[in-house]
This record gives C-alpha cells, structure tokens and sequence, in this order.
C-alpha cells in the first residue's frame, strides 16, 4: 500500500459570494430580529478551511457571537482561548439560524 501526500502551505483568501452573504443576512435578521445581526463590513484576517468550500460552491461564512451577558466582546478571551467562555443559549440561535438557512436553501419555510 502507498499513498500520495501533497502538503500546500496556508490557505487561499475566504470571499464571501455577495448573494450568498446577503440571503444569509436576510434570514439571520429574520431568525434573529435586526437589533441582534451585525454586517461585518471590513475583512477579517484570519486562515479558515472552509476558503477551499468556497473556492467551488457560492456561499458565505458567518459568525456567531457567543460572549457572556455583560462581558465586552472586544475584551472577552478569544475562541481559541483557554480562558474563553460561552452563553450557552448561542447554541439554541446558531441552530435555529443554520436550520432557517438549510429550509430556505430547500425552498421550505419553517411554520
């Protein structure tokens, strides 16, 4: 048995598909009412696989923001940090969201 190996260092640049981003921010600010959606309007620079995703199907990466009640986000520890905490309850809206967007991809609504 043998196996071919190809390493490729970093990752290509994640861009959003402009529908893509705006079919999702139409439904997130349905799921999610206005006041509690953000349009990020400038990049981030961080390295992400789902890039490789986007290179062959339109879509569009979001974000979901899970910092405690009364902790700022702009000084909350990172996701990927060892001091990192979460409000619980963004599981149950980043599931609502994610379920809204596969309906709505499907052509179906949720009642």
């Amino acid at each position: 048995m043998s196996a071919e190996v190809t390493i490729k260092l970093g990752y290509p640049v994640t861009v959003n598909d402009a529908p893509s981003a705006d079919f999702a921010l139409d439904i997130a600010k349905a799921v999610n009412g206005d006041k509690n959606v953000a349009h990020m309007p400038n990049p981030v620079m961080g390295a992400e696989d789902f890039s490789y995703v986007l290179e062959k199907v339109p879509g569009a990466m979001l974000f979901l923001g899970g910092t405690p009640q009364g902790k700022d986000p702009r000084t909350a520890p990172p996701n990927h940090s060892n001091r990192v905490m979460f409000e619980e309850d963004a599981m149950t809206t980043g599931m609502a969201l994610y379920s809204a967007l596969a309906l709505r991809t499907l052509g179906l609504t949720l009642s």
